[in-house]
């Protein structure tokens, strides 16, 4: 059986024109990424099903040159921080891809978020200012390695919602949730 193929994704692309992620941070989530991938013995081509309420429902078909050192499962071996760093560094893809967003800042611990975000038509009078931190549009990412019963998309969202409704961020909260074994990533907005 032939799967349709929707889009390409080349996911060394991850530092592209980002402002708020340094080549050097790309790099480390763009590997962080494959090792996930190639730890559930995954391949360049493998297709990622990509839904949720931001995007139609599609496959994207991961592409990577790449071949990642032969130490890196080691210096990733805390599978948890690599998977939540991995599930970064297709979050800012999809977001460049398929939002009128961009990452502009990591958040600080204890915001409920991941990173801010600006609308892209905004960059010009951001200019590397902390007029940022007075955003209303956020992204929290979260990582799965391997989805199982008490460990899937659908309660991740429903935490995030929660975590939402707890800070009382106001304005854009974007979700990116990305399971690692299928793999399938969603992207919800959430009010």
């Amino acid at each position: 059986m032939m799967l349709d193929v929707d889009k390409l994704l080349n996911i060394q692309y991850v530092h592209s024109n980002i402002p708020g992620i340094t080549e050097a941070i790309a790099r480390y989530l763009h590997e962080a990424f494959q090792v996930c991938l190639e730890y559930h013995r995954h391949t360049p081509g493998t297709l990622l099903l990509l839904d949720g309420n931001l995007a139609p429902s599609q496959s994207l078909s991961l592409i990577w040159k790449q071949s990642i050192p032969e130490n890196a499962p080691q210096a990733h071996a805390d599978l948890q921080d690599s998977t939540e760093d991995g599930a970064v560094a297709l979050a800012i893809l999809l977001i460049t891809d398929y939002t009128e967003y961009t990452v502009v800042s990591r958040a600080p611990k204890g915001e409920g978020f991941d990173y801010f975000l600006l609308p892209k038509n905004q960059l010009a009078s951001f200019q590397n200012s902390l007029n940022f931190l007075s955003s209303t549009h956020h992204l929290e990412v979260s990582g799965i390695l391997k989805e199982t019963k008490n460990n899937s998309r659908i309660q991740r969202l429903q935490e995030k919602r929660q975590r939402f409704q707890k800070y009382g961020t106001n304005g854009i909260n974007l979700v990116i949730i990305v399971a690692f074994d299928t793999p399938v990533a969603t992207m919800e907005s959430l009010k």
